[in-house]
């Protein structure tokens, strides 16, 4: 098991935690063995974060009304945001967000005499007066590393915690003091940890979709109805006539699709730092609306009653269409989603059909 550590400089100003690197190590960290922790300092730095920017933008969104309405007398309506309930919303948002993926680290049980003789010996993270708050970061890392073996600190803060690429002197005698004390590894950037070590270990994009049509319950029919609207796939599957068994079936269009079958991967690729590009063949099957003459329906063996209710001479149709088509798959390799982004069918052929 490794512990990751979060410090502040390499969360904010992320506030919803929704850069590429940073979703990917939240969602998957528990497949790479990761536990990722959040101190209680970082939290409430985050959200002392938010309301400050969200009340700077509230500040310059008022100034621009206002010379908007000097310069060009246009009238523009007051800002309804309350930043402070606002602000209360985005921290029960965060630390139920956190909650699920990580673990918030409570405030480090430390006396006030052992954090005034850091404070006045100028250990640090103490440096000239400051550096309470990363104190007591870099006492929660102590915390974890004396309960596992390997705690990667993440921090872009070398000027207080740092020698170049290494913990500070002070750090390191910190963590010697310790008896049994676990390995402390101080990294810089989630995104190089991430892609070095946790992408590798993630499923394919076919197992990840896979896992996610199983777990969301959304399966891939679901999702080729949903598009065909949007990609126009079902054009594809409109026939001015289909011949079945020497009889011709008019104006058939498909309806839907009720099975669809992975067949193979034909390719897979990276297109962005969180997203893949999956081209799968598929068989799916649905059914089919068309139409056909009675005389001629009535001359198959099989056909024992005609509906009369179109009219008189022709009878609307019912027919099962196979098809084989290639899928363009978009997937999201931080939270697992996906979207088809292209259809392309290749074949298609009837099978039963009912009137």
């Amino acid at each position: 098991m490794t512990i990751v550590v979060l410090d502040t400089s390499v969360v904010a100003p992320d506030f919803n935690l929704s850069r590429p690197a940073m979703k990917v190590a939240l969602a998957h960290g528990r497949e790479a063995g990761w536990t990722i922790v959040v101190p209680e300092v970082v939290v409430q730095e985050l959200i002392r974060g938010y309301r400050r920017a969200l009340k700077d933008s509230l500040s310059k969104r008022a100034d621009e009304a206002t010379r908007l309405s000097r310069r060009l007398g246009l009238h523009v309506p007051s800002d309804q945001i309350d930043p402070d309930r606002a602000t209360d919303d985005y921290a029960m948002r965060l630390r139920e967000s956190l909650e699920s993926q990580a673990v918030i680290a409570p405030l480090p049980a430390v006396s006030h005499e052992n954090l005034l003789s850091r404070d006045v010996d100028e250990r640090r993270p103490f440096k000239n007066g400051k550096g309470y708050r990363d104190t007591l970061i870099w006492l929660t890392v102590l915390h974890e590393a004396t309960k596992h073996d390997h705690v990667i600190f993440m921090t872009a803060n070398r000027k207080d915690f740092g020698d170049g690429d290494e913990l500070h002197e002070d750090l390191k005698l910190d963590i010697e003091g310790i008896p049994r004390c676990g390995k402390v590894e101080m990294r810089a950037s989630v995104r190089e940890l991430v892609y070095e070590v946790l992408v590798p270990k993630l499923p394919s994009a076919t197992q990840t979709l896979a896992l996610y049509q199983r777990n969301s319950g959304v399966a891939l029919a679901d999702a080729l109805a949903e598009s065909a609207t949007e990609l126009g796939w079902l054009d594809q599957l409109r026939f001015d006539v289909l011949e079945v068994h020497g009889v011709p079936i008019e104006d058939v269009s498909l309806e839907c699709l009720d099975t669809v079958t992975i067949d193979r991967t034909e390719s897979e690729k990276e297109i962005s730092e969180d997203e893949k590009l999956l081209r799968l063949q598929c068989r799916a099957s649905g059914p089919a609306l068309g139409f056909g003459f009675k005389s001629e329906l009535a001359m198959l063996d099989d056909i024992t009653e005609v509906t009369p209710d179109w009219n008189s001479h022709v009878s609307q149709v019912g027919l099962e269409i196979e098809v084989s088509a290639s899928l363009a798959v978009a997937i999201d390799v931080a939270d697992s989603s996906w979207k088809i982004s292209d259809v392309e069918v290749i074949e298609s052929e009837v099978g039963g059909w009912w009137l």
